[in-house]
């Protein structure tokens, strides 16, 4: 990550869109707009956050839903989740009573190598369904497409042979 920070308005202003409208999206996708602690009195942001601006004020002018700006960031950025740890853990112990309070270091690493292996492949997992998903949507497209030709030649074929008129409008010419 760069060690370059950016005000909201400084954002706002390197995508070409005002401040107001900056915050407003920031607001609609906050998981995607990674704060920065500086000590500071107004909030800076990273370089993703960046890029993540620029990626929903583009797709907003294409008038794509929400849902589907929340979908292509989430391909493309990190999304945050914020945890409080200290209630996780009073929660923790208040369930388990023989929650130990102190671990040894090999114990801490060992918690910590599991939950990496595990966030490893669930990340494997979630790419194979998002090509899934791509390629499902492709097929749509392409049936969606050929049921579109498939009228369209029909409608040409139902121009060409107009049905035939039935017994009285042929007998006397009516209708």
């Amino acid at each position: 990550m760069s060690s370059k920070t950016y005000s909201l308005k400084e954002m706002a202003q390197i995508v070409g869109i005002p401040a107001s409208t900056a915050a407003y999206y920031r607001d609609q996708h906050p998981h995607f707009f990674e704060k920065i602690a500086t000590g500071g009195r107004h909030p800076r942001y990273s370089d993703e956050s960046l890029e993540a601006l620029r990626l929903v004020a583009q797709m907003v002018t294409t008038t794509e839903s929400h849902q589907e700006i929340d979908e292509a960031l989430s391909i493309h950025f990190t999304r945050l989740i914020e945890v409080d740890l200290t209630t996780t853990v009073q929660q923790q112990q208040h369930n388990n009573s023989n929650f130990p309070s102190i671990i040894s270091p090999a114990e801490a690493l060992s918690i910590v190598a599991q939950s990496m292996q595990l966030m490893s492949d669930q990340k494997i997992e979630i790419e194979a369904l998002r090509s899934e998903v791509k390629e499902l949507r492709e097929l749509i497209k392409s049936s969606q497409s050929i049921n579109d030709h498939e009228e369209y030649s029909g409608s040409d074929r139902a121009q060409e042979n107009p049905p035939k008129k039935r017994g009285f409008c042929r007998m006397f010419g009516k209708g």
